[in-house]
């Protein structure tokens, strides 16, 4: 889309440049121009509309036809106006995309939540069937007996 950008430079006219917008959104824009613009000039971007937006150079990038550069508007573009509705459509899109992915791995954070308690819980668990059951009386008996035996006296060598 053809772009007109004015350079504002105080004490200085004003300089009036041709390029191409190759992207726009409702804060700012990405603009080829043949020339390089210092990186917090001032200047005026108009756009198809012929309204033009003040901003500034935040950043400008050598190409092979020109200069790329990224200007920052100072009042945002109205998003409501007949240039937001592609924007408006873009932005829907990134927060479902966004929503997309927060729900997706919310489901991945639960069920691997919900699978590593059933495991725990599988580890955790009490189940008989494994067990040999004690036998209470038999251990009694088997303590009564070795006290019994370490009681008794022990016979000598020379008694044999």
């Amino acid at each position: 889309m053809a772009v007109e950008v004015t350079l504002h430079t105080p004490g200085q006219a004003s300089i009036v440049l041709h390029g191409i917008a190759k992207n726009a959104s409702l804060e700012g824009a990405r603009i080829q121009l043949p020339t390089a613009l210092p990186e917090g000039s001032l200047v005026s971007v108009s756009l198809l509309d012929g309204l033009s937006r003040l901003g500034s150079v935040r950043w400008n990038l050598p190409q092979e036809a020109g200069f790329l550069h990224g200007v920052h508007f100072q009042i945002p573009l109205d998003p409501r106006g007949v240039h937001a509705r592609p924007l408006r459509r873009l932005r829907l899109r990134r927060i479902f995309r966004r929503a997309l992915i927060v729900l997706i791995g919310s489901v991945g954070i639960a069920a691997g939540a919900y699978g590593l308690n059933r495991f725990i819980e599988s580890l955790r668990t009490y189940e008989p069937s494994y067990y040999e059951p004690k036998d209470v009386e038999r251990q009694v008996y088997e303590w009564q007996r070795l006290k019994r035996l370490r009681q008794a006296p022990q016979p000598s060598e020379s008694a044999r």
